[in-house]
């Protein structure tokens, strides 16, 4: 199973294998961050260039999702059937609805050092804060509350 990650790659326009990337030739299309929800049949991958995709393990074609890119790497994601969640590396963690790709809210604040996100129904941790993590209450309510505080300003 392969996935075509860019969506303006090409691979030579005559069905020939295109070799591998030096390293620099690397651009904005390289994964860098990429996350498989237990029990789903979606990828969801981060790339160098900021960009943030749903895919369908059992479609292996194009994304389901696109996502408004993040303005650098992306270092870190994660999915469920409602949410995305995705961090770069300037610091921003952004979380998404799954289906339509609105951003419900974005947690700022963060080290260019952010490098890790993990959540689960109550809580978002993540480092970048030096040599702290951080637990955020993510619980429903919290959510909802925070979602609300981001849209009145």
């Amino acid at each position: 199973l392969a996935f075509l990650v860019a969506a303006d790659a090409d691979d030579g326009g005559d069905g020939e294998e295109v070799g591998e990337k030096g390293e620099a030739d690397r651009g904005a299309d390289d994964v860098t961050a990429l996350s498989v929800h237990e029990g789903s049949s979606q990828l969801l991958t981060g790339t160098r260039g900021g960009q943030l995709a749903l895919w369908s393990l059992d479609e292996g074609g194009d994304a389901v999702q696109r996502f408004a890119p993040h303005k650098s790497p992306i270092v870190a994601a994660q999915c469920d059937e409602n949410k995305c969640v995705s961090a770069s590396a300037d610091g921003e963690i952004r979380v998404a609805h799954t289906r339509s790709g609105a951003r419900l809210f974005s947690l700022t604040g963060h080290s260019k050092f952010l490098g890790a996100v993990q959540y689960d129904d109550t809580k978002l941790i993540c480092d970048g804060t030096g040599a702290s993590l951080v637990a955020h209450d993510f619980s429903e309510t919290a959510a909802e509350q925070h979602s609300n505080d981001s849209h009145s300003t």
